[in-house]
């Protein structure tokens, strides 16, 4: 800390004239710092502008497809016996479907054990478990013949079923119960106990549900598969079976979601718009109080604008009716955000519905892919010109931040030599005070001699 040196001698307000000349000094240290938040705002600025360009990407990515793009709706006319999924491959229609039987896995329960934990209940020797074509051979010996440590050893070595012990609370209560973990009769299980020869107990298993496939019908036509959740039969439409019902016919419908799609495209205008919006705010400059937005002065954005505005309007050549997004019900404002018509989109969607798929979707000549293309060129991670100028702002920083640190340091070695120059003024007047003290004396004894 700087020593005060007061004004003891000279009577002058010394600490006020050194503040004012070190403050005067210090303007361009200011400036510097006011550089240094405009510069950081800037920087900023750019982070949200890139940040709105990438949400603008993903919303053009969730319909760069036709499969994405393309939004169905599936509804059944009982869903407690089969309920429906569809996807953008689905082709819209009717479906009467017909539930015989549901897929299920196997289960076998063993005879009653009246001890589920003591060695030597279970009979030591091998036993084998099939599923499907796949055989795999336990050994049971001392460490593993009680009923409990059985099903862990199962469980632990043969894939595709899962032990248990079920207690009935009988006089013998303990069963042991092996289950298929795989519906279909591809995965039948089959459990061969005659390698278990020594002392205990051979379990005998009696199979109380069998392996099979669920049976069902499409318009009449009979489809067997492995899973009640069948998304193969038609392409795009799962079925989802619940509960088998041989005499009910359930109407499927699968339909076109207008309304969806029109949300999509919405969503793509309103991430278009919010770039608009923030390249506009920050472009502002207020002339009454002489406040400038973070783009003022900045090339960047305006080309930003000047790309995205040139694909807005141009014509694309993914269809032969549809070319333009002014004939799906978009337009460009006058302060340059789009406005969305969505009458004339629902329209569209109805008159040329494979089109305006495509103008969205076509990987090669439509809008979406140009657009895509376009923000790439400013938002990518390694070469995009928003992290190039974000980059060239934090150099810009970093070098005004050496120089404020600099220039600090050039103004304390200021305000050391003001001090120590008052400080020897005020030590020279004090001898000076002291001088004309001690001649005063001096001329006052002379006087009275």
């Amino acid at each position: 800390m700087a020593l005060s040196i007061g004004a003891f001698s000279s009577g002058i307000d010394t600490e006020t004239i050194i503040e004012g000349l070190v403050a005067a000094s210090s303007v361009p240290g200011d400036y510097m710092e006011y550089q240094v938040d405009v510069l950081e705002d800037r920087s900023t600025q750019y982070e949200t502008l890139q940040t709105r360009m990438t949400a603008l990407q993903t919303a053009l990515e969730d319909i760069d497809s036709a499969q994405e793009f393309r939004q169905l709706t599936g509804t059944s006319s009982d869903d407690t016996i089969v309920d429906v999924e569809v996807d953008g491959t689905a082709l819209t229609g009717t479906y009467d479907v017909v539930v015989d039987t549901l897929a299920q896995s196997t289960m076998s329960v063993s005879d009653a054990f009246s001890d589920s934990t003591s060695t030597g209940v279970i009979a030591e020797g091998t036993m084998d478990i099939t599923v499907g074509s796949d055989t795999t051979t336990i050994t049971v010996d001392s460490s593993n013949s009680s009923l409990t440590e059985l099903v862990a050893t199962i469980n632990d070595e043969v894939d595709g079923v899962r032990a248990y012990i079920m207690d009935t609370g009988t006089t013998t209560p303990y069963r042991l119960v092996i289950v298929g973990e795989d519906t279909g009769a591809d995965y039948a299980v089959s459990l061969d106990t005659s390698g278990l020869t020594g002392s205990g107990t051979v379990p005998n298993f009696t199979e109380t549900r069998a392996a099979q496939d669920a049976v069902f019908y499409i318009d009449g036509i009979e489809v067997n598969d492995s899973d009640n959740e069948i998304d193969g039969a038609i392409s795009g439409v799962t079925f989802n079976l619940n509960l088998e019902a041989p005499s009910d016919t359930i109407t499927i419908q699968v339909e076109r979601d207008d309304e969806a799609m029109v949300e999509q495209i919405s969503s793509v205008v309103s991430a278009y718009n919010s770039i608009i919006t923030h390249i506009g705010t920050e472009r502002a400059w207020d002339y009454d109080d002489n406040i400038a937005g973070a783009f003022v002065g900045e090339t960047l954005p305006s080309g930003v604008i000047r790309s995205l505005q040139g694909l807005i309007s141009a014509s694309y050549e993914s269809g032969t009716e549809i070319v333009a997004l002014s004939q799906v019900g978009i337009s460009t404002a006058q302060d340059g955000r789009l406005e969305l018509d969505t009458d004339e989109l629902e329209e569209a969607l109805s008159d040329n519905f494979d089109e305006v798929v495509a103008l969205f979707t076509d990987p090669d000549e439509g809008f979406n892919v140009a657009m895509q293309g376009a923000l790439d060129v400013y938002t990518d991670s390694t070469e995009g010109l928003i992290d190039n100028r974000i980059d060239s702002l934090d150099d810009e920083i970093e070098a005004l931040e050496d120089r404020i640190d600099r220039f600090e340091d050039t103004m304390d070695d200021l305000e050391e030599r003001l001090r120590a120059r008052f400080t020897m003024m005020e030590i020279i007047i004090s001898q000076s005070d002291a001088t004309m003290t001690s001649l005063k004396s001096l001329l006052d004894t002379s006087d009275d001699d």
